[in-house]
């Protein structure tokens, strides 16, 4: 864990644009979890656009001494993260993709029998 405001800011600064998981402390030992990504850094304070699906507004701010108390607890994803929010989602995409292509499959199968049965039926009308 950086040790200094300036650490926190810095390390930050190189983060911009990275998609986070943000854990803060919403007092009356509540804590907010939070997902969004990482917008802007000013002297004082960071800026984080939330996911529009999980809350009810656009943007949140904390300053860097909110990192150095550990009241706001930041945990940047990796970027394969992003296209599946959940094992559930990924599970369903690849059914679908079996799905879809037993079904190319079945459709390249019938197209062949179709193409045999019309050359056979030209090889019987020549014969």
């Amino acid at each position: 864990m950086a040790k200094t405001l300036l650490e926190i800011k810095r390390g930050l600064e190189g983060q911009i644009g990275r998609r986070l998981r943000l854990r803060a402390n919403g007092g009356r030992r509540k804590t907010v979890e939070r997902n969004g990504i990482l917008a802007e850094t000013y002297p004082a304070v960071f800026i984080v656009e939330l996911d529009q699906d999980e809350n009810s507004f656009e943007r949140v701010s904390y300053s860097y001494a909110d990192v150095l108390t550990e009241t706001v607890e930041l945990n940047f994803l990796d970027d394969r993260k992003k296209l599946f929010q959940s094992s559930k989602q990924f599970a369903a995409l690849v059914f679908s993709l079996r799905v879809i292509e037993s079904s190319v499959n079945m459709i390249c199968l019938f197209s062949f029998f179709v193409y045999i049965c019309r050359v056979y039926s030209r090889l019987e009308y020549i014969n």
